[in-house]
């Protein structure tokens, strides 16, 4: 069991972070971004379904639907 002082945000000096964030190149986020406009065009009705089933969380499906916009205008 990993307790909370072994896990490092990395503002503590620790050789390894578990919370650190992944770096992405430009090259990455092109290439997926692509292929993520490409599953748009076939899962749009399932998205749109998955939306109405948690109106709740309307506002985050909204969040990935504005970056996937800003994606596909590339």
């Amino acid at each position: 069991m990993i307790s909370n002082s072994e896990l490092s945000d990395g503002s503590c000096g620790g050789s390894g972070s578990l919370l650190r964030p992944l770096k992405l190149s430009e090259f990455w986020l092109g290439i997926y971004g692509y292929l993520w406009g490409i599953a748009w065009d076939y899962l749009v009705d399932i998205v749109q379904q998955i939306i109405n089933l948690n109106p709740h969380k309307k506002s985050h499906y909204q969040r990935g639907l504005k970056a996937l916009s800003m994606l596909d205008n590339i």
